[in-house]
């Protein structure tokens, strides 16, 4: 079959590894699959990604599905094999047509960037509409975020409620953050701002640093909560320190004028500089009153 016969060094196997191996071996695809998702999270082998898309190959070729999708992926990335996004879409497809949701969702990715296949909007919204109405929470999140932006399809507010709302309930950050927009100004769905603000709350304290920036400024004006400059920075802070642009730029205003925080003119300027660096023209202007920069 190859080198080794995709086979690791057997005293590192369990015994139920090894059996995987035998009826790999055997050509069972669903044990080749098995087998292959080991390889590639080191589990009870060494991790190896070569004998990973090995496996992954042999149960694929079987018609396997979930082994289709696998082989995508590591065609798309190169795991174990050379980077080849052509091919990443064809096992893509394979596996879509077979009615894989991960596949599907991957494929419309394909096609929404252009990737592996010739750029197609429509086919794209198509296979994230296949796997979103499977359940798939990413493809809820991704046609919500679509409709609500209107940037590469036309802005349709209801649908885009429908689905965020559905990933939302799935705990997608991103999608709680856009349904609390919905919810904040009643886009396609009842206007609620207490949903509002869970929803940008559960987004915040999952990490979304547009939530946090965006739940910061409604403590910091005291935007129908009450206001609270303190938590603005905490929130700030968690937002700025994963490159959020325009947290960096509000937590150096809340250094510069003491706002949440004591006042530090170094520390304002820190975080100036670094939304500068990104390009923010008010941190610029801000460096230059405080004759950091020309």
């Amino acid at each position: 079959m190859g080198p080794e016969d995709g086979k690791g060094n057997m005293d590192n196997m369990t015994p139920e590894t090894e059996d995987l191996y035998v009826k790999a071996q055997e050509g069972n695809a669903e044990a080749q699959f098995q087998l292959a998702q080991r390889y590639f999270r080191g589990v009870d082998v060494n991790l190896d990604r070569i004998k990973a898309t090995f496996w992954f190959q042999a149960a694929a070729e079987q018609g396997h599905r979930e082994a289709q999708c696998a082989l995508g992926y590591c065609y798309f990335y190169g795991y174990g094999t050379v980077k080849d996004s052509v091919r990443a879409a064809r096992w893509y497809t394979r596996s879509a047509e077979q009615g894989c949701a991960m596949a599907q969702y991957n494929l419309g990715a394909c096609y929404e960037r252009g990737n592996g296949v010739e750029q197609d909007t429509r086919k794209a919204i198509y296979w994230y509409t296949q796997a979103a109405e499977q359940g798939f929470g990413a493809a809820q999140c991704k046609l919500g975020t679509l409709y609500y932006l209107g940037e590469v399809v036309r802005e349709d507010m209801e649908k885009a409620a429908y689905w965020l709302e559905k990933a939302a309930e799935q705990g997608i950050s991103e999608a709680r953050y856009y349904f609390g927009l919905c919810k904040q100004y009643g886009l396609g769905t009842q206007k609620d701002i207490k949903k509002a603000f869970d929803l940008f709350s559960a987004a915040a304290n999952g990490g979304y640093a547009q939530a946090q920036l965006y739940l910061g400024l409604w403590y910091y004006y005291g935007d129908r909560v009450l206001k609270d400059q303190r938590r603005a920075v905490e929130l700030f802070v968690k937002a700025a320190e994963q490159g959020n642009v325009a947290a960096q730029f509000q937590l150096g205003k809340c250094y510069e004028k003491g706002e949440g925080v004591s006042k530090n003119v170094g520390m304002a300027i820190r975080w100036y500089k670094e939304a500068a660096a990104r390009g923010d023209i008010g941190a610029k202007e801000k460096l230059r009153k405080l004759g950091v920069i020309q």
